[in-house]
């Protein structure tokens, strides 16, 4: 995670040019690299015996939690390509973020993310908004972990329980959509239709929803599902 000089996270909701940062696992390194100009990159290394070992505290909306941080060559590569003082962070193993309780019961952890561990979108629901606008938008604008191709709009809203890859997932709640999905993901331009569109039809109450949260329903920390993975639906919700 990037954090400011208090160890508060930053995202593309304040800072755009973070849309540019690229990832990407290269033997025992963590490359950051700017989209535009990959030859201008960064590595990280882990699983060193002489990585960084010191604790800070950083804030996640609510939540605190301890994390180690990384090298300072990495700290000035990141300010200087996002505009702004940014420190990076890992989270150790050590540490636990409980998933918001109001919505899943206690035993539940999520690492460095907004709130929950997975977000899945179905293909057809991208394509249902798409038809919709102008100008089509890639799925990387709602940054979903786990992508299904289906046939049928908004379907994931009804599920309560998938399996995919023999892994049992349990859908938690749809996702509230904020300025983030306006953000062109290269270009940087501000496209407000994408939001604007989906709450003429997606919007409950005062949320735009699109996506489901789930969590996980095994105990390992790491979960084995690879892309093309087969997906059924156990149960839907009642």
């Amino acid at each position: 995670m990037i954090v400011d000089a208090s160890g508060r996270f930053l995202s593309q909701r304040d800072h755009q040019k973070m849309a540019l940062i690229g990832t990407a696992i290269q033997k025992n390194q963590l490359l950051l690299f700017d989209r535009r100009n990959p030859e201008d990159c960064i590595g990280i290394s882990f699983g060193s015996i002489d990585r960084p070992t010191e604790k800070v505290r950083v804030q996640i909306w609510s939540s605190s939690v301890k994390a180690i941080r990384q090298e300072e060559e990495a700290n000035k590569w990141l300010s200087a390509h996002i505009g702004c003082p940014a420190r990076l962070v890992e989270m150790p193993d050590t540490a636990k973020r409980s998933v918001d309780r109001r919505y899943v019961p206690s035993g539940h952890y999520v690492r460095f993310a907004d709130a929950f561990p997975f977000l899945v979108i179905g293909t057809a629901s991208l394509q249902e908004l798409n038809s919709k606008l102008e100008t089509p938008i890639g799925m990387d604008r709602f940054r979903p972990n786990l992508v299904i191709q289906n046939e049928e709009p908004f379907e994931e809203d009804d599920w309560e329980e998938i399996q995919i890859g023999g892994h049992v997932f349990r859908a938690v709640k749809p996702c509230a959509r904020c300025v983030m999905v306006t953000i062109d993901q290269f270009s940087l331009e501000k496209q407000p239709e994408a939001l604007k569109v989906l709450s003429q039809f997606r919007k409950k109450g005062n949320k735009v929803l699109f996506g489901q949260y789930l969590i996980w329903t095994g105990k390992d920390h790491i979960v084995p599902v690879s892309t093309g993975s087969y997906v059924e639906v156990l149960s839907r919700k009642s």
